[in-house]
C-alpha cells in the first residue's frame, strides 16, 4: 500500500512537473522575422521594422500601434515658446544593470545619436533640433531652430542609452557589454543574422508583459518562414509573403492578422498650369484649356478607379483603399473621409457637366525601373479613365528622367508612392502644402498645388501647444485638401503577420514587430452561432472572431 501511495505520489510529481514546464513554456514567445538587422547598437540608422532594439532601449516618448504619442520615459512636456519644450523624466527609473535613470543619460544619448548619424538619412535625431539642456535630474530643454512639425514623433526615434556607455562602439553593444536599456526585455543572446533573445525585465518601470522571453528567429527566406510558423516552429511570423498569403488563409493552424501601412500609393494631377505638357485633344491637337484645373474632372478620374480590384491584382489583395494620406487611425487624419467608391457611371456624368464627355489624351506616367507593380497599378488606371472616354498613354520612364521631369512640373499625371512619413503633420507638409525651398515646405508636391487656406490650418498647427489642439486642425487640413483632389489616392499596403492559434496580435501600423502587441489566447470563450444559424463564411482579412476575456489581466 506504502508502495503504490508513494508511486500515485511520484507520477502527481511529475504531473505537477511537466504542468509548470509547460506553464512556463507558454510564456516564451518565438517571433520569426524576414528582417534582417545589423546590430544592437541603437543609434547607428534609422528605426525599421526588424529593428532589434525595440524591446530593449526606450525613448522619451513612445508610438502605440497606431502612431499617437505616449509618454515613455519623460512623464510630460510642455512647450515655452515656439521653439523650446521642456520635458519631465520619469523618477524610480532602472537600467538593466540596476543604474538610475537622470537626465545626464538623456544628454548623453543625445550626443551620441548626433555622432552616430552620418546624413541627414541616418541620424536619428529630431529634425531642426539645437540643443539639449539639463536643468536638473528629471528636467531637460530642447530647443530647436524653428517649430518642427513632429517634434515629438521624432522624439521617439531617439532611444536612450546609459552615460557609463556613451562612448561604446557598436561592438560593445552587440557583444552585450554595452546593450542595457530601460526597456521591458533585457538582452539575452544576441547572434547577429540568426536570433536574438531578450528576457523580461523584473526590474520594469511599466506594466508587467505576458512574455518571460521573446525569441526573434531571423528567417529571411519567405518558405522558410512560413513553413515554420504553419509546423509551430515559429509563434508568429511578421512578413506574410504574397505568394503564400492565399494558401495561409486557408490554413487552419495560423491565422493572419493585418493593419495599413502609412506607405501610400497615389496618382498626381496638374491641376495648377492653364496649359499641361501631355494633355491634349484626342487627335492630338492642343486644347484652349487644361481639363485637369477642373475638380469635377479631378473627381471623375478617381471615381473610375476600382482600387480592390487592383490591390487584388498587384498584390493579392494585401492592401487597403485610400481615402487620404495616411490610414485613418493615425492622428490627424480624417474620420469622415472614405475612399471614392468604384463609380464609372458617376465619373462620365461629372465629365460631362464639366463640358468633357467627349474626353481627351492624356499621358499617365510611372517610374519604370523601381517596383514592376507600379506599371501594372498604372495601367490599370488607364483602361479605367479609357472607359470614361479618355485617350490614355501609359510612359514608363527610368527614375532619373522620371523625377527631373516631375521636380520641374513637366508632367500631367504620374504615379507615385509616398512613404516618408509616419505622421501627419509630416504628410500634408510634404504633400499638399505650397512648396517652400527655404522651409523645406512642399517638396513631393510636384504639380505645385497651392492653397492658401490649407496654409494657413497647416501654420496652426504647427503652432498648436499640443496634439489635442493640433489634431482638428490637421483633420480640417487633410478634408479640405481631399475635397480638391490635387492627387488621387488609391491604397495603403498592409503589414501582414501571421500567428498560429493560441496568440494574438494588434499589428501596429509601423509595422514592428513588437511583443507587446502580442497576446496569448488563454482561456477564453469563443461565442458560438446560435441554433440554426450558419456561420458566417472566414473573411480574407481574417478579423478576429467576437470574445469574451474570462483572463484576469496580469
Amino acid at each position: 500500500m506504502l508502495g503504490q501511495l508513494a508511486r500515485i505520489a511520484g507520477i502527481l510529481t511529475a504531473i505537477a512537473a511537466c504542468l509548470a514546464a509547460g506553464g512556463a513554456m507558454a510564456q516564451n514567445l518565438t517571433i520569426g522575422t524576414g528582417h534582417k538587422p545589423a546590430t544592437l547598437d541603437p543609434h547607428s540608422a534609422v528605426s525599421a521594422p526588424g529593428a532589434p532594439d525595440n524591446h530593449i532601449f526606450e525613448a522619451l516618448v513612445a508610438l502605440d500601434g497606431n502612431l499617437a504619442v505616449m509618454p515613455a520615459l519623460a512623464t510630460g512636456w510642455r512647450r515655452l515658446n515656439p521653439t523650446t519644450w521642456e520635458f519631465t523624466l520619469r523618477r524610480d527609473v532602472k537600467f538593466h544593470d540596476g543604474s538610475e535613470f537622470t537626465a545626464d543619460d538623456v544628454i548623453a544619448s543625445f550626443k551620441r545619436a548626433s555622432r552616430s548619424g552620418t546624413t541627414p538619412a541616418t541620424s536619428r535625431l529630431p529634425r531642426g533640433l539645437l540643443e539639449i539642456v539639463r536643468i536638473d535630474d528629471h528636467t531637460v530643454l530642447l530647443r530647436t531652430r524653428a517649430t518642427p512639425p513632429a517634434l515629438l514623433h521624432d522624439l521617439a526615434d531617439v532611444p536612450i542609452v546609459a552615460r557609463k556607455f556613451a562612448d561604446a562602439a557598436a561592438a560593445d553593444f552587440d557583444s552585450g557589454k554595452a546593450a542595457v536599456g530601460t526597456g521591458p526585455y533585457k538582452l539575452v543572446e544576441w547572434n547577429p543574422g540568426a536570433r536574438l533573445i531578450v528576457e523580461r525585465f523584473a526590474g520594469y518601470w511599466g506594466p508587467r508583459d505576458p512574455w518571460l522571453r521573446v525569441i526573434t528567429q531571423i528567417i529571411p527566406r519567405d518558405a522558410d518562414r512560413v513553413a515554420a510558423v504553419v509546423a509551430g516552429k515559429v509563434d508568429v511570423i511578421d512578413t506574410v509573403p504574397e505568394n503564400d498569403r492565399v494558401r495561409l488563409l486557408a490554413e487552419t493552424r495560423v491565422r493572419i492578422y493585418n493593419a495599413p501601412a502609412p506607405p501610400l500609393v497615389y496618382v498626381a494631377l496638374d491641376s495648377v498650369h492653364d496649359k499641361s505638357p501631355f494633355v491634349t485633344a484626342k487627335d492630338g491637337k492642343p486644347l484652349g484649356r487644361n481639363p485637369l484645373r477642373d475638380v469635377r474632372v479631378r473627381r471623375a478620374l478617381s471615381l473610375a478607379i476600382d482600387r480592390q480590384a487592383i490591390i487584388n491584382a498587384t498584390f493579392t489583395g494585401a492592401g487597403e483603399p485610400a481615402g487620404q494620406f495616411l490610414p485613418p487611425t493615425v492622428d490627424g487624419m480624417s474620420q469622415n473621409l472614405t475612399p471614392d467608391p468604384f463609380d464609372p457611371e458617376g465619373g462620365r456624368a461629372l465629365l460631362r457637366a464639366a463640358g468633357w464627355g467627349d474626353g481627351f489624351k492624356i499621358a499617365l506616367q510611372v517610374v519604370s525601373d523601381r517596383d514592376p507593380r507600379d506599371r501594372i497599378i498604372a495601367e490599370a488606371v488607364g483602361k479605367a479613365w479609357e472607359a470614361l472616354g479618355l485617350a490614355v498613354d501609359v510612359q514608363g520612364i527610368p527614375g532619373s528622367i522620371f523625377f527631373n521631369r516631375s521636380n520641374r512640373q513637366q508632367l500631367s499625371a504620374y504615379l507615385m508612392r509616398y512613404d516618408a512619413a509616419q505622421d501627419a503633420t509630416t504628410a500634408l507638409l510634404a504633400l499638399v502644402r505650397s512648396y517652400d525651398g527655404e522651409q523645406r515646405f512642399g517638396l513631393d508636391n510636384r504639380v505645385r498645388y497651392s492653397n492658401p487656406r490649407l496654409n494657413d490650418l497647416l501654420a496652426q498647427a504647427l503652432g498648436a501647444p499640443d496634439a489635442k489642439a493640433r489634431n482638428p486642425l490637421l483633420v480640417a487640413a487633410t478634408e479640405l485638401a481631399m475635397a480638391d483632389y490635387p492627387l488621387i489616392p488609391l491604397f495603403h499596403p498592409t503589414w501582414e503577420f501571421a500567428a498560429r492559434n493560441g496568440f494574438d496580435i494588434n499589428v501596429r501600423v509601423d509595422g514592428h514587430a513588437d511583443a507587446r502587441s502580442i497576446r496569448p489566447t488563454r482561456r477564453r470563450v469563443i461565442e458560438t452561432p446560435a441554433q440554426g444559424e450558419r456561420p458566417a463564411p472566414r473573411p480574407s482579412r481574417q478579423p478576429p472572431p467576437k470574445i469574451i476575456d474570462t483572463t484576469n489581466p496580469e
